[in-house]
């Protein structure tokens, strides 16, 4: 008996589908609203206002949670590198189909 109570209160702290409201919202967002969000900690602004609590049980959060400032702002410079490289990379490849019209 007290086996299945347990059990019952553990899947019940477990997030539905292994996301808690907080990254599912992460997750539904737009590649727009995403860069914003990174610009916007990128200048020093709170952007969690908006969403979900972070889950208590919630692993992706905990482990969010976790994490330093200098891990936090290693992780917002690759992502501004990453965001910097696409960029590049589409400015590149628009100037060759542009180019390639030309001909």
């Amino acid at each position: 008996m007290k086996l299945d109570s347990l059990k019952q209160r553990i899947e019940a702290l477990e997030p539905e589908g292994g996301m808690c409201p907080h990254c599912q919202a992460l997750k539904a967002m737009s590649e727009e609203d995403l860069d914003a969000r990174i610009q916007a900690l990128a200048s020093g602004q709170s952007v969690l206002a908006d969403l979900p609590d972070p889950g208590s049980s919630c692993s992706r959060c905990q482990k969010a949670a976790a994490m330093s400032v200098a891990e936090l702002d290693a992780r917002l410079a690759r992502l501004n590198e990453i965001l910097a490289q696409s960029e590049k990379y589409l400015a590149e490849r628009n100037a060759g189909v542009a180019a390639g019209r030309e001909q």
